[in-house]
């Protein structure tokens, strides 16, 4: 195994990131600190976007630590520093590791210099030294005046992998905070495979072409399956309907999906009908999130991909992944969209196909031909608390959905809220029918 003879950090800060030196500001942290550890965290976390889990900060922290070690050659943190880092990458929990990690000496609180409380985070500082300059290269570098890119470089016998996150900084709010720029986002980068000479196309192009929305601009909508699971009943159909995305997961006759602004599934009512249920509203409409790489999400994972053989209408290649198995990868030779994936174990046998069919006509679901419709509103009234107090505040929510739509919020499924008819918050809710506009409130479930 090739070795990294050490730690390999590339910082450009420009005009928005001054260069703390410890003859100006000794305790200021620039912004590479931040986004060298966090992006450990979130690589051996296995973080694929959202928001950060209080595991996946607190690890960061750890890393921090362990990175601070290598600089400064001080293994322990304070715990206003420990706050001060926390709060930096959006954690806002109590300064309290995650049980069981104190159990099992992950970390350790101690009593040092001046009474203060220190934290040692063993496990990272170990992981890191055994990492870091072996097998292991962290290079960071800034991208522009808000965006620092981190890139984790592992080397595994012949095979080298690059992990790459960005993050996206605005000035912090707190003025004694010794990281004077917070982490506002974090976006998990590609790296591009590597290609067969006899392919006579790019990676980057292959990914476009399968993006969602250069798909379903060559197309009516795709059929995602796999033929020996009972195609015809499971499935995931994706097309587009009155300016937005409909990516329906079916299975069995039950629908769980996304369409424009809504995670939704699908029930069957007291009157024998099936309908669509909103459990989720998003700010911005979903394609626009997540929903744009769902098909080039298949290809991601791919390192290097070699050529096979080609038929009239195809391309087949061998696609080889991080761990060493195979996956044989089918596409159209006209427009590289996919058309199949077999997926084998260490290239002995195939333990799972998916297929893409485009020529299918997209069915048509009843629960969804009401968007071709008049739509009514339903306004949802949230009583909450506002959080640092005992006083309720109100949030409401208008809702432009089909007559037959039903809102009712995952966290009224889960026990967290009940919903309501009316403001006086009596009675049992059930679906008011398919009629115009109505209201419905929800309040938190106490205790």
């Amino acid at each position: 195994m090739r070795r990294i003879l050490a730690l390999l950090i590339v910082v450009s800060l420009l005009s928005a990131f001054p260069v703390f030196t410890q003859a100006e500001e000794a305790d200021q942290k620039p912004p590479e600190a931040q986004s060298a550890s966090l992006a450990l965290a979130c690589w051996l976390g296995g973080y694929d976007g959202g928001e950060l889990s209080d595991l996946i900060c607190w690890d960061a922290c750890g890393w921090y630590a362990a990175y601070q070690e290598r600089i400064t050659g001080e293994r322990l943190l304070r715990e206003d520093e420990v706050q001060d880092y926390l709060s930096s990458i959006g954690y806002r929990g109590p300064l309290d590791p995650p049980a069981p990690w104190e159990e099992y000496g992950i970390v350790n609180r101690v009593i040092g210099a001046g009474s203060f409380v220190y934290y040692d985070f063993r496990q990272n500082r170990t992981m890191f030294n055994a990492m870091i300059g072996i097998d292991t290269e962290l290079s960071t570098v800034m991208a522009d005046d808000r965006t620092a890119v981190t890139t984790i470089t592992v080397h595994r016998g012949e095979n080298v992998i690059d992990h790459v996150f960005r993050f996206t900084f605005e000035a912090s709010p707190n003025e004694n905070s010794r990281f004077p720029y917070r982490v506002v986002k974090v976006e998990k980068g590609l790296v591009p495979a590597k290609m067969d000479e006899k392919l006579n196309f790019t990676w980057e192009l292959l990914m476009e072409q399968n993006s969602l929305s250069c798909v379903l601009s060559l197309t009516d909508g795709v059929r995602i399956y796999n033929p020996n699971d009972n195609p015809e009943k499971n499935c995931t159909w994706i097309f587009n309907q009155k300016g937005h995305t409909a990516i329906l997961g079916c299975w069995d006759g039950y629908v769980t999906g996304t369409y424009g602004f809504y995670s939704f599934d699908t029930l069957k009512y007291a009157d024998g009908k099936t309908r669509a249920s909103i459990g989720y509203v998003s700010y911005d409409p979903l394609e626009e999130t997540y929903d744009e790489t769902y098909i080039s999400d298949y290809l991601k994972d791919i390192i290097e991909f070699r050529y096979l053989y080609e038929t009239d209408e195809e391309i087949w290649m061998d696609g080889v992944l991080e761990n060493g198995d195979r996956e044989q990868v089918a596409v159209d030779k006209g427009t590289l969209l996919l058309r199949e994936i077999s997926y084998t174990y260490d290239g002995a046998y195939p333990a799972s196909v998916t297929r893409f069919d485009y020529t299918t006509p997209v069915p048509g679901f009843a629960f969804m031909q009401g968007w071709d419709k008049e739509l009514r509103t339903v306004t949802a009234i949230w009583e909450e608390t506002d959080g640092q107090s005992a006083d309720l505040v109100y949030r409401t929510e208008n809702l432009q959905i089909p007559m037959d739509w039903e809102y009712l919020p995952y966290v009224v499924r889960w026990g967290e809220y009940t919903a309501y008819l009316n403001p006086r918050y009596t009675g049992t809710y059930a679906y008011p029918g398919d009629i115009y506009d109505y209201t419905v409130y929800f309040t938190a479930v106490k205790g």
